[in-house]
């Protein structure tokens, strides 16, 4: 069976990846024929059994109608995935409300199914059945996970929480965060939106970190660093482990 991971974009896919490559036993690999592949994709295989699949697929923004409606449509038609995660930036309260209403709204209407929106809860599975075209009763999990969980933000604010675990790292943190607060209760010019400052503390870390690669910095970042070893990470995506 094939596991979907949709999520915003590049960056979102090589951190889940990451994780789960050291965490949840995947490996990554070349498919000769994928499904989804007009969408941005990485998959792999599951070390001790490699029938099965997962795909993350990256949707370049926060509308995933696109995408589900695609996944909806072949699942009617054949049903091949087991379970599909939608992983989103917790950027305000219409993350948690209207952007999941729309995923819910595609996904009951590609699937012909009574709505379950209600019955959603962030970072926890639920069965989703249905019918397929040759009126075979089939189960699709969903799960809904907001980044970071339990604050608005970022994948950005997550990967900061994260690493402040480390305590050399959260010393950086710490003065990187006082340092942009200060240029944008300063600025007139500079960090005027919410995610700019959010992007701006981790691209101090960064600057820390490593100096010389700054340009290619988040890349080295999420390779280098021991996600697995994160009690943030596994808080965060512990429900991706069930794939």
């Amino acid at each position: 069976m094939i596991n979907i991971i949709l999520c915003e974009g590049g960056t979102d896919q090589r951190l889940l990846g990451a994780y789960l490559e050291r965490s949840a036993g995947w490996t990554r690999t070349k498919m000769k024929s994928v499904p989804f592949a007009h969408y941005p994709n990485i998959w792999y295989v599951k070390e001790d059994d490699e029938n099965k699949t997962l795909g993350i697929l990256s949707v370049n923004g926060t509308n995933f109608t696109p995408a589900l409606t695609d996944i909806m449509k072949s699942e009617t038609l054949e049903h091949t995935i087991e379970r599909i995660a939608v992983v989103t930036d917790h950027d305000d309260m219409t993350a948690e409300t209207t952007r999941l209403m729309k995923i819910h709204d595609v996904i009951c209407k590609g699937l012909g199914v009574w709505p379950f929106y209600d019955d959603i809860v962030p970072s926890q599975w639920l069965d989703v059945t249905f019918f397929d075209g040759f009126a075979s009763r089939c189960v699709i999990k969903f799960c809904y996970l907001l980044v970071p969980m339990s604050e608005t933000g970022a994948l950005e604010t997550f990967m900061l929480e994260a690493i402040s675990e480390n305590p050399e790292m959260c010393n950086v943190v710490e003065r990187a965060m006082y340092f942009i607060d200060g240029v944008k209760a300063t600025s007139h010019c500079y960090l005027k939106r919410r995610r700019e400052v959010i992007k701006s503390r981790l691209g101090a870390c960064m600057a820390v970190f490593n100096p010389d690669r700054i340009l290619n910095t988040t890349n080295w970042l999420i390779k280098s660093v021991e996600w697995e070893k994160f009690e943030a990470a596994h808080k965060q995506f512990s429900a991706l482990r069930e794939i």
